[in-house]
């Protein structure tokens, strides 16, 4: 087994960690929420004690050899990390940490490995055997839980209580029934007096319904709610068992996406390397005129030389490599803290109703997107008219921040699969310290978005996974236009950022079909673009 594979299966706190490189853009400074001033105040580990109970933390587990020494996790001398830049939260919700920093992990060189470059395998320890990443799992678990238990409990006691009511009303309807053909067949009547039998049928039905009802209303009157404190505990652990297993397939469909281009890379520069590294080593040696050249180096010293400097460049691409993993890692907590803004903070915004596409766009009527504005120069599928039509306007607008389009078979989701009404759109701008575009310049490309939209008397939608900028975003337009979606389906990744997961705007726009000066369009689907009639 090579070192790389051996570091990839070992908690990721046992290996030696650098600082992480200055990002390209910071957003202002919030101020710290609750938890990061109680571990500037009292250190990580006392924070932790106070969060996670009397059970204590998980310690990182030894690392194997060849790794560098561990670095003690969250020592409590270790400052806090300044917020990454998440939307503070609103009175009455609980404060949720941040995600974790992210880590530069390194490998100890030289690397003894020969042969082809390697992918690392995810450790199969919780959230890769990374303490600080566990941890931060169960607080947002926790957090998460304490904003929605009141809902919960609500909700359970809605259900307990039509549960009960149902279960009465059909104890209730037995006992109705039981109690009249009691009457109707009581010795004290005769069989035979159907006046007299009639009468005591209706006594005791109505005085069964009196008793029904005093029963239903006694059963509801037993449904108590549930103890806020359980509720609020099995919450947190069924979250946090939950993001275990997201952390998981999250990191195996990253390296079912991107594992192969990053190999690619990686033994590309191992092999320029190796050829420079190689000539240079089996030139002949340049001397002075009249200088005696240097006694020539046996064939298997200079072997040796070329691979003792090929060992050191492995070593750099391994690391790279494991940092193309951890990235990935840090851009799930990133997107998860994310997510959970985007289920628990309210938002004055009204839902997309009836948001569909138009009309059907037949294959021969799709046309390219805007050649600048392509995000790649391969061929696409193309769109719909009004959709091409719709990005000339957008970066026609002097206010629209830079940005570029592209297109693949099978886009959209819902309604707009493979409609030719859905595009994905992506910023030049730089990248904040969580992975996603600068915010500001995000909002006013998004609000650019909806200027040219209400324009052409369009609605759309954007997935995007930052809640700052959705937040924003749709208090301005007063709709819910910018929403979460970060998941895996069927094995493939299906996020919205932060970058290395898919960062970029996801745009459905539901337009109505241009009317070519002279045409009339019929009301009914009918696969292709208005014509003029002749």
């Amino acid at each position: 087994m090579s070192p790389l594979r051996q570091l990839a299966t070992t908690p990721l706190l046992a290996r030696r960690v650098e600082p992480a490189p200055p990002p390209a853009a910071r957003l202002p400074e919030p101020a710290p929420h609750p938890i990061l001033r109680l571990q500037q105040t009292l250190g990580n580990r006392a924070v932790q004690r106070l969060l996670q109970g009397p059970e204590g933390e998980q310690e990182a587990a030894p690392g194997p050899a060849g790794v560098s020494p561990a670095v003690e996790a969250a020592a409590p001398e270790t400052p806090a990390a300044p917020p990454l830049g998440y939307a503070p939260a609103p009175t009455g919700l609980a404060a949720c940490p941040d995600a974790p920093p992210r880590k530069q992990l390194t490998v100890t060189c030289p690397s003894s490995s020969t042969g082809p470059l390697v992918l690392p395998e995810p450790s199969s320890d919780r959230f890769g055997g990374d303490p600080d990443r566990a941890r931060f799992a169960r607080e947002l678990a926790q957090c998460r839980a304490a904003r929605v238990v009141k809902e919960e409990i609500e909700k359970r006691y809605r259900a307990d209580t039509e549960a009960a009511k149902k279960r009465a009303t059909a104890e209730a309807k037995d006992e109705t029934a039981a109690a009249i053909q009691a009457a109707a067949e009581s010795p004290d009547l005769d069989p035979k007096d159907k006046r007299a039998v009639s009468r005591a049928k209706a006594r005791a039905a109505a005085a069964a319904k009196t008793a029904a009802a005093q029963k239903i209303k006694d059963a509801v009157q037993a449904v108590t709610r549930q103890d806020p404190a359980v509720v609020e505990a099995e919450l947190a652990n069924l979250y946090e068992e939950g993001y275990a297993a997201d952390f998981a397939v999250t990191l195996q469909a990253a390296l079912a996406r991107y594992g192969g281009a990053w190999r690619n890379t990686a033994q590309a520069r191992l092999d320029k390397a190796r050829a420079r590294i190689t000539k240079a080593k089996r030139a002949k040696p340049k001397v002075r005129r009249g200088e005696t050249p240097p006694a020539p180096k046996p064939p298997e010293q200079i072997t040796a030389e070329i691979e003792a400097e090929v060992a050191a460049e492995r070593c750099k691409q391994e690391e790279w490599l494991l940092n193309r993993l951890e990235a990935v890692g840090f851009g799930w907590a990133v997107g998860r803290r994310e997510q959970l803004d985007f289920l628990t903070v309210p938002q004055a915004a009204a839902g997309l109703k009836g948001f569909n596409p138009t009309y059907w766009v037949a294959a021969a009527d799709l046309v390219d997107i805007p050649a600048p504005l392509r995000d790649q120069e391969k061929k696409m599928p193309g769109v719909a008219p009004e959709l091409a039509d719709f990005l000339r306007r957008l970066d026609a607008d002097p206010a629209t921040p830079t940005f570029r389009a592209g297109n693949y078979a099978g886009h959209g989701g819902g309604s707009f699969d493979s409609r030719g009404f859905s595009v994905d759109l992506s910023l030049t701008t730089a990248l904040d310290r969580r992975g996603f575009w600068d915010p500001a310049t995000s909002v006013t490309f998004l609000l650019a978005v909806d200027r040219t939209a209400k324009a052409m008397g369009a609605r759309w939608r954007v997935l995007y996974d930052d809640f700052v900028v959705a937040q924003q975003v749709n208090r301005a337009t007063g709709v819910r236009n910018v929403v979460f979606q970060g998941t895996v389906s069927n094995g493939r990744l299906n996020w919205h950022g932060p970058d290395p997961l898919i960062l970029h705007f996801h745009l459905d726009l539901e337009i109505d079909q241009a009317v070519p000066v002279g045409a009339v369009c019929e009301p009914e689907v009918d696969g292709g673009v208005c014509e003029p009639e002749p």
